[in-house]
């Protein structure tokens, strides 16, 4: 899974660690340093995934001593709950056992999921990114404000000029 991993760096160290960010609203820096499958543990108990890093066994999951999983269906639909103020963080299901969200493999900021996507398919995290869409999106509003004037003022200066020719034919 991926972690969000602007507390833990600089942002030189932050470009050198090769760090992502979402395609969709450039949250990030994410830092996934381990497996580039974005499908692989989708789902999966976090507790359970992450205790290979520290070296310690959890309890298992389940009483078959299987890890706990979720498919990749059921926490798109919880993903469909997003809005009135839920967060990613709350609509993922948790474990019963260990009571942490499952690994979600995608934007914690937006809910896009990166599942389709190989982790270096995944735009390199730009600091400025955020601001720079937001920059084009004001320029993307100005440009068709601008067209709109511009549509306007030809229909009114094409009105003028045939209601010119119109006068002119009647006083020939």
């Amino acid at each position: 899974g991926n972690t969000d991993a602007n507390e833990f760096f600089t942002e030189e160290e932050l470009a050198a660690e090769g760090c992502r960010m979402c395609p969709a609203c450039c949250s990030g820096p994410f830092l996934n340093q381990h497996c580039s499958d974005m499908r692989t543990h989708h789902g999966q108990c976090s507790a359970m995934a992450w205790r290979s890093r520290d070296g310690t066994r959890r309890t298992p999951c389940l009483s078959n001593g299987m890890t706990y999983q979720v498919s990749a269906t059921e926490i798109s639909k919880r993903l469909m709950q997003l809005g009135n103020g839920k967060t990613v963080a709350d609509v993922l299901p948790r474990c019963p056992t260990h009571n942490v969200s499952v690994m979600f493999n995608g934007c914690r900021g937006c809910g896009h999921l990166f599942t389709d996507l190989s982790w270096h398919n995944l735009p390199k995290w730009d600091p400025n990114a955020k601001e720079k869409a937001k920059l084009d999106k004001k320029k993307m509003q100005a440009s068709v404000l601008l067209c709109s004037q511009i549509r306007k003022e030809a229909a009114q200066l094409e009105f003028e000029r045939e209601a010119l020719k119109e006068v002119a034919s009647h006083l020939a």
